[in-house]
């Protein structure tokens, strides 16, 4: 602690302040795709393109009631399977209910979606439920994340596994960047050589190098 006291000695603050009135900021800006995003920091604020979820679908694997089917404790004749990427097209006639997978979009008239867990089979293409069935469960509404137009990320983010995702998911296909620092280290001593090259007594690899770069 003596030597902060030196004559002419810098403390941290005042080697930091100085440093930084010898920098510019870099603000030129690029846009990339999002595959090249990776590891790059955001220039402008990002809005969602396109809703998440993009539809009503089911966020378990189960059976879609209509809202006449809510409390039978009659047996459902199933009718279809909806699938993710197949939604069920044909005809849904009351009393039935629609197979559905997880991520497969709602089928028209669909008032909610029980959990296979809370049914049994009681037969070939017949189920009855175990308990009455409560409107809106298991069933994720077009847009409850994310609307489109809503910021979604600000500008300064830093790009990464994280959030990368998100914006392929809003339909965000090419961001705006800062463009990369080019930066250039070197060290510097009598007593440092290369990791290939042959040491003399009293000298030592230049192993800090190779920490500066990572």
């Amino acid at each position: 602690m003596a030597g902060c006291d030196m004559e002419g000695v810098l403390s941290l603050a005042q080697a930091r302040a100085a440093l930084a009135d010898l920098l510019e900021p870099c603000c030129q800006t690029e846009t990339v795709a999002l595959g090249q995003a990776l590891g790059r920091i955001l220039a402008e604020p990002v809005s969602a393109r396109l809703a998440s979820p993009l539809f009503d679908n089911s966020a378990m694997d189960g059976f879609a009631l209509k809202a006449a089917d809510l409390a039978v404790t009659t047996p459902l004749t199933i009718c279809g399977t909806a699938l993710a990427g197949h939604p069920f097209c044909g005809e849904w006639p009351d009393g039935a209910v629609v197979r559905i997978m997880t991520g497969a979009p709602v089928p028209e008239g669909a008032a909610t979606v029980v959990m296979q867990e809370q049914t049994r089979s009681v037969g070939v293409g017949v189920i009855e439920l175990l308990a009455p069935a409560r409107a809106g469960q298991n069933i994720r509404l077009r847009g409850e994340d994310i609307q489109p137009g809503q910021p979604v990320l600000a500008a300064g983010e830093s790009l990464n596994a994280r959030n990368l995702p998100l914006l392929a998911a809003v339909g965000v296909g090419e961001v705006r960047v800062f463009k990369p620092l080019r930066v250039a280290f070197f060290s510097s001593g009598d007593e440092l050589k290369g990791v290939d090259e042959e040491l003399a007594f009293g000298q030592i690899v230049d192993s800090n190098r190779y920490a500066i770069a990572a």
